[in-house]
Formats: structure tokens, sequence, C-alpha cells
């Protein structure tokens, strides 16, 4: 089976209210290391990825250069992607359509900067299922009972634990599909990429994450 080539987009952008402090948590050490250099470590080597685009806070520029810089200091090689940064915008949606519009390739992998644990299988099983599918997100089956309920907290409904996944990143699509879908619902806030695609009307493949493969969100979580 040929190798597909991919573009990927690290959100970093984020102000991470719950993480506290004045540092954004993608920059945040763990076990000795920037929490986005983990992302940086395995999308950069992984065969199929030609750029990685960084969207970032104007605040968070200097900091996330420096670290793209070392980072590709240590990789100056000719296999290894061309890494650009970009101005994040006022929310998540708004920061990934900035780094869409920088890709190139027809394919594009969006993947939290505050995921540190992803895998290259992940991103080999989401490359995969592109093959056939428009969109694709890792995620994993709820270890615990699921309600959906009202804006009082009244449960309206307990659905199969079977069926349902708590979605995480990396997630992959089509890019001009995508591109496509931010410009039509760019009024609609969603909190993931994939929910664009739904709104458009485009089936998505969910396959196999990691309880690994958590988003840093508290301090408590850089003790792990």
């Amino acid at each position: 089976m040929s190798m597909v080539s991919c573009d990927v987009i690290l959100a970093a952008g984020g102000s991470g209210t719950r993480f506290g402090g004045a540092v954004n948590k993608v920059l945040a050490e763990l076990r000795g290391v920037p929490v986005l250099r983990y992302s940086l470590d395995l999308f950069g080597t992984h065969p199929a990825v030609r750029r990685v685009i960084i969207p970032c806070r104007p605040a968070d520029r200097e900091a996330v250069a420096a670290l793209a810089d070392a980072w590709k200091n240590a990789h100056a090689d000719a296999s290894a992607p061309e890494i650009l940064l970009t101005d994040g915008g006022a929310t998540r949606q708004a920061s990934v359509y900035n780094a869409l519009l920088l890709c190139c390739e027809p394919l594009v992998l969006i993947h939290d900067g505050a995921r540190p644990f992803a895998t290259a299988a992940m991103i080999d099983a989401c490359l995969d299922a592109l093959r056939t599918w428009p969109a694709v997100s890792t995620g994993v089956v709820s270890k615990d009972t699921v309600k959906l309920v009202n804006e009082a907290g009244v449960v309206l409904q307990t659905p199969d634990r079977a069926m349902t996944r708590l979605i995480q990143t990396p997630q992959g699509f089509r890019r001009e599909e995508l591109l496509a879908a931010h410009e039509r619902f760019r009024e609609i806030p969603v909190t993931d990429d994939c929910s664009l695609m739904e709104l458009a009307g485009c089936p998505v493949r969910i396959v196999d994450g990691s309880y690994e493969n958590i988003k840093i969100t508290t301090p408590d979580d850089l003790r792990r």
C-alpha cells in the first residue's frame, strides 16, 4: 500500500483558562519537556507528514517559535517537515481555519497541542481511514455510563455505552472538504472539526484512540 502524505495542524492557541497560571499549557513542562514538543517529535518524524502548521497566540509566538527552531535544529535533514507558525484566532475553530489556509497537501491531520501521548499508530489509522472516508477521529469507548440531560440537569436519555465514544485527536480530513465546511459554518461554534463535517452531512469514521491519550487541562495532568 503506497504511503499517503499530509499536512498537520497542531492547535496551540488556546487560553487554557482551566489550566491557570501565566504559562500556556502547551509550553508547560511535562517530565522536563514542553508539552508541545511531544507532538512535534511524533508528527515531525512521521514519514507521511510534509509540513506542520502551529496556530498560536501572539503572546506565545516567540516561545513557540523558539521551540520550533530548537526542534528543526535537532532534525536538520531532508526528510524533516517544514514547520510554519500562524496567528491563532479568537477560538480554536478560527485558529484551525487560519492554519488550514497554509496547508497544501490533499489530506490534513489536526491534533491538540496539549495531547502529548498520541502515537504513530493513531496517525496511521487516521490516514488509512481517509482512503475511504472524508473525515476520521480517534476515540475511545466510555468507561462510565453516559447520560444526556436537559438544562435543569434532569436525565433525558441513557445511550448504550457501547455505542458512545469519547472523542480525541488526531482527527483527519480531506483538506478541501474541511475548508469548505469551515467557511460554510463559521458562525456556528463547535468544539472539534468533525462537528463541522457532520453539519455538512459528511460521515465521520472513528478509529481507536487510547485512554492514555489525555488532553492536558489542569496542572494535575502534568504529574502523570
